[in-house]
């Protein structure tokens, strides 16, 4: 408590003294500014008195030469010079003191011309009369202006005596203000001591407490830091260190602070550091200094230090930065940069870093090259190419090669095209995209010299259009079977008819008379003439897919399977079948053509599987080697593997026609249709384990094609 009492004592006999000694201050200034306003009505009257002295000069001038000019009398010649020389000291004393008045100041330059000319012309009437006699000088010292031009300086310096009269009331005015504002500045001074002593206290404890946090603020910031915060002395040792040393090094705060910091600096960099900290000591501030530090687990972290010494006192502050990692990265990227070095020196590819240059309307009418590679003269045969422009080496390069590039510099939209240099003799493939910044219209090139792909590219076209025109005759010759074949198939029509219509009628007319063999014939003749029909129909089918022209749109196929699925249920209601659908499948093509398809394919399913007691068969698909395959699975009877080969041959059956019926033309058709969409069919079986038909419509198609779905869900139960 006596402490605390001691304190207040000390601070309020302090804060009096202060107050006392700023009340002593405040009447000090008044009486400064008093004997201030005191110089300035003695400067003010000095300016005044300085007015009339130069005036007075100038009327002796005035006087001496009139009387010189009437009598020629020496003794005027000599008050003639004695007045000048005291009229040009007058005049600089009077501008001295009016030097820091701006009005005075103002007056003052624009009397010394018409002064100076007055004087001038005064010496000029001495002069005429020392030479030419009294009439001559009568004559100049009777001219209007030079009388003229005395009444407009004495006007001037009237001007400028009333002028610093006017300031001369002011400055007193404001004098005697000054006065009574300092007696009642003491009185005032004196009755607010005690309020301020008051508010001194006050404000010493604030400020207490402002202190107390900010070096609570300053301990948070030497805490929290990222950086690597110290205070060492100059003998060595580390006083104080943010948590950031211990979180880099590893070290505890007591083990960093017990040794002297250049026992954890690496051998390597030791010598470095001390002469680093005997600049130090002389004063001299240390900014990104690197050296290593030995961390607790062995290792070594690059830390780079700005170091200020505090001078007469020993004691360095320092902020610590690790740079371990971005050494690594630096020590990276050069590696990066030295392979694409080697890239860039050891490809094949030339490449090219060139400048488009452009005229006044922003045309590419050049380009400059900035840089090479080695392959660059080899895939276009122009050596130091470096620093020249394309127009000097091949003066006839062709415009669209500007055009591209200036193009590319501008919009930055990389190109990739092929095109002949003529000039060269070189036909490139050249790949070129806009590098740096917009302004400095720099393009990147990549290129290869294909001229001679592109003479094989030719040559392969060419044999293209044969081969073309051998498949248009191929195809004129598969027209004219196709019609034959369509016109046998609608002339067997008659005889069968007429087969079918005779057996009939012995059937119907003659058949008390026939025997049980002879009635039994007949029906086989006709059985065989209705085979021979469903065999020419299944023909004709054949022949109209093969014939038909291809629609290629979007085709919904998961709801066409679905409406074929509904019909086959619709044919057989009270049998127990499971169609699972994928749904969303989708594929283009013929809408009729693939209807087909899946009639086909679904209608073997449902044929196939019809001995089991519970049916499933499945439409989806998938995606397999980059395109879309499309299935139909079932549980059926299957097949034989070995078999395969004659699946999708026409009348080709590998079932009994009494076991399952038809005509073994559904999958030539099948083949027929997904050729003809650039597709391929195949099968997978094996003997009463069911089978599954995949096919696809061709990859420039099915790139369109949505991807496949992993929900599938059944769409019915019959």
């Amino acid at each position: 408590m006596t402490l605390r009492r001691t304190i207040k004592v000390v601070v309020g006999f302090a804060l009096l003294l202060a107050l006392l000694g700023i009340s002593a201050r405040g009447r000090q200034g008044r009486l400064d500014f008093l004997r201030e306003a005191g110089a300035r009505l003695a400067h003010s009257y000095e300016v005044r008195a300085s007015v009339n002295r130069l005036l007075s000069s100038l009327e002796v001038i005035e006087a001496s030469e009139y009387g010189y000019v009437a009598t020629g009398d020496p003794g005027f010649l000599k008050s003639f010079d004695a007045g000048r020389l005291r009229a040009r000291a007058d005049f600089e004393a009077l501008s001295t003191l009016t030097r820091d008045d701006a009005a005075q100041r103002a007056r003052m330059e624009s009397l010394e011309p018409l002064m100076t000319a007055w004087l001038e012309r005064s010496q000029a009437n001495v002069s005429l009369r020392q030479t030419d006699g009294f009439e001559a000088a009568q004559r100049g010292a009777s001219r209007t202006d030079g009388r003229a031009a005395m009444e407009q300086i004495r006007s001037d310096m009237s001007e400028m005596a009333s002028s610093e009269q006017q300031l001369l009331r002011e400055r007193q005015a404001v004098a005697n203000d000054e006065a009574t504002g300092a007696r009642r500045a003491f009185i005032i001074a004196e009755l607010a001591s005690a309020f301020l002593l008051i508010g001194m206290f006050t404000l010493v404890i604030r400020e207490d407490r402002k202190r107390r946090r900010a070096q609570l603020e300053l301990d948070r910031f030497f805490t929290l830091s990222l950086d690597m915060l110290a205070i060492a002395d100059a003998d060595g040792y580390f006083k104080r260190l943010s948590p950031s040393f211990t979180e880099t090094l590893g070290y505890t705060t007591e083990e960093l602070l017990a040794q002297p910091f250049i026992e954890f600096v690496h051998p390597e960099d030791r010598e470095k550091t001390l002469n680093e900290v005997a600049r130090l000591s002389q004063g001299i501030a240390t900014v990104s200094f690197e050296n290593r530090y030995r961390c607790r687990d062995g290792s070594w972290r690059w830390l780079s230090w700005n170091t200020r010494p505090v001078a007469g006192e020993g004691i360095l502050y320092a902020s610590a930065r690790d740079m371990t990692d971005l050494r690594q990265s630096e020590a990276a990227r050069r590696v990066s940069e030295e392979r694409y070095r080697q890239l860039f020196s050891s490809i094949d590819e030339g490449f090219c870093l060139i400048e488009v240059l452009f005229d006044d309307h922003q045309k590419a009418v050049d380009f400059r090259f900035l840089e090479t590679n080695p392959a660059f003269a080899k895939q276009t045969g122009i050596a130091d190419a470096v620093g020249k422009r394309m127009r000097d080496i091949a003066p006839a390069h062709e415009e669209h090669w500007f055009e591209t590039f200036g193009r590319i510099a501008l919009t930055g939209e990389a190109s990739r095209f092929q095109n002949r240099a003529e000039q060269l003799q070189r036909y490139y493939d050249v790949y070129a995209f806009r590098i740096g910044e917009p302004e400095l219209r720099q393009v990147a090139i990549l290129f290869n010299d294909i001229s001679e792909r592109h003479a094989h590219e030719n040559h392969i076209a060419q044999l293209n259009a044969s081969l073309q025109e051998r498949s248009t005759q191929l195809e004129d010759m598969n027209k004219e079977l196709e019609s034959f074949s369509y016109s046998v198939s609608h002339d067997l029509r008659a005889p069968l008819r007429s087969i079918d219509g005779f057996s009939q009628v012995l059937l119907e007319d003659c058949h008390d008379q026939l025997n049980e063999d002879g009635r039994d014939a007949l029906e086989r003749v006709r059985k065989a003439a209705t085979s021979m029909g469903e065999l020419i129909d299944a023909l004709l089918a054949l022949s109209r897919v093969t014939r038909a022209e291809v629609r290629t749109e979007r085709v919904d196929l998961s709801a066409m399977a679905a409406a074929v699925a509904a019909e086959l249920q619709q044919s057989q209601e009270s049998r127990p079948v499971e169609f699972v659908i994928d749904p969303g499948v989708v594929g283009w093509g013929d809408t009729r053509l693939l209807r087909a398809v899946l009639v086909n394919l679904l209608g073997n399913a449902w044929k196939y599987s019809q001995p089991r007691s519970h049916t499933r068969i499945e439409f989806g698909h998938r995606r397999q080697d980059g395109e879309i395959v499309y299935f139909v699975r079932d549980n059926g009877v299957g097949f034989d593997m070995a078999y395969a080969g004659k699946l999708f041959g026409a009348f080709q059956r590998l079932h009994r026609k009494t076991d399952f019926a038809g005509t073994g033309i559904g999958l030539a058709t099948v083949q027929r249709i997904v050729m003809r969409h650039g597709g391929r069919v195949w099968a997978e079986s094996a003997v009463d384990r069911g089978a599954t038909f995949y096919f696809t419509l061709g990859k420039r198609i099915e790139g369109t094609m949505k991807a496949p779905q992993a929900d599938r869900s059944p769409v019915g139960v019959a």
